[in-house]
C-alpha cells in the first residue's frame, strides 16, 4: 500500500544498444482534493491540490505523495511502508497491523472495510467522501486512522483531564491512570509519570515547578514536559 516513489535512473549500456526501462511506479497516495463527513456531523475534513488537510478551517496535517502524513509543523504522524502496512511515526504498526490498498480498502485481521459509492461504513457511522470516485480514498481512510484513531498503535491520541487549576494534556493518552486526594495534596499517576499539587505547587516525576498561573496548560508529549507551551525550569530551592 505504501508504494515509496521510485525515482527511475535510465543509464545507457555501453555494451549494448538494447535496454527496458522498468515500469513506473505509481506515487503511494493520490494528492487530489476531496471534502470528507463523518455521518453524525461533527466531522468535516477537507484536502487541497497540495496535499493540507483542514479540520474546521484548521490545518491539522499534510499528505505527501511518497506515502505519509505530517503535523503542520512537518513531524511525522504515520506513514505506509512498502506493503501498504501503516507505521506509527515510530515504526511501529500496532499488535494487529493495518494495510490500506490504493483505493482506501482497509485490510485488518482477514477483513476488508472498503469504500461503497462513496462512504466508508465503521459500523457505527460512516465517513462519505465528495468527490465519490475520488482518487484519494487512500489518504482518506489514512486520515480516519490516523486523526480519529489514533493511528495503528494509539500513539496519536490526545488527552485532557483537569489537574486542580490547570489543564494537563497527554500526547498519547495514558493506557493507565489514577488519582488520590488528601489533605494539600493531589496526585495523578498517568503510566510511568507522577503528578502532584502540593499546597498549590505543581510537581512532575519528583521535579518541584512552584506556583503556576491559574488555568495553565501543562502538556506532555513523547515524555517531553511543557508549560503553556514553553520548556519549563524548575522552581528555586
Amino acid at each position: 500500500m505504501k508504494n515509496m516513489i521510485k525515482h527511475i535512473i535510465i543509464a545507457a549500456l555501453l555494451t549494448s544498444p538494447v535496454w527496458s526501462a522498468p515500469e513506473l511506479v505509481k506515487p503511494a497516495l493520490s494528492i487530489t482534493p476531496f471534502t470528507m463527513k463523518s455521518s453524525d456531523g461533527t466531522m468535516e475534513i477537507k484536502m487541497d491540490d497540495a496535499g493540507s488537510l483542514y479540520f474546521a478551517g484548521k490545518h491539522v496535517a499534510s499528505a505527501h505523495a511518497g506515502g505519509k502524513l505530517t503535523s503542520p509543523d512537518g513531524e511525522l504522524l504515520v506513514k505506509l511502508n512498502e506493503k501498504g502496512i501503516v507505521l506509527s511515526r515510530d515504526g511501529n504498526a500496532g499488535e494487529d497491523p493495518i494495510a490500506i490498498t490504493q483505493d482506501g480498502t482497509w485490510k485488518q485481521g482477514g477483513a476488508d472495510l472498503a469504500w461503497v459509492d462513496g462512504k466508508l461504513d465503521l459500523g457505527l457511522g460512516h465517513f462519505s467522501i465528495t468527490p465519490k470516485d475520488s482518487p484519494s480514498k487512500r489518504v482518506a481512510t489514512l486520515c480516519v486512522l490516523a486523526l480519529v484513531m489514533g493511528g495503528p498503535d494509539g500513539s496519536l491520541m490526545i488527552s485532557e483531564q483537569s489537574f486542580g487549576p490547570y489543564t494537563l494534556i497527554f500526547e498519547p493518552s495514558p493506557k493507565h491512570s489514577e488519582s488520590e486526594s488528601r489533605e494539600g495534596v493531589k496526585i495523578l499517576t498517568a503510566d510511568k509519570n507522577k503528578f502532584e499539587l502540593k499546597d498549590g505547587e505543581f510537581w512532575c516525576n519528583g521535579k518541584n515547578y512552584g506556583k503556576l498561573p491559574e488555568g495553565s496548560r501543562i502538556n506532555l508529549k513523547n515524555d517531553k514536559l511543557t508549560i503553556n507551551g514553553k520548556e519549563p525550569a524548575a522552581a528555586p530551592k
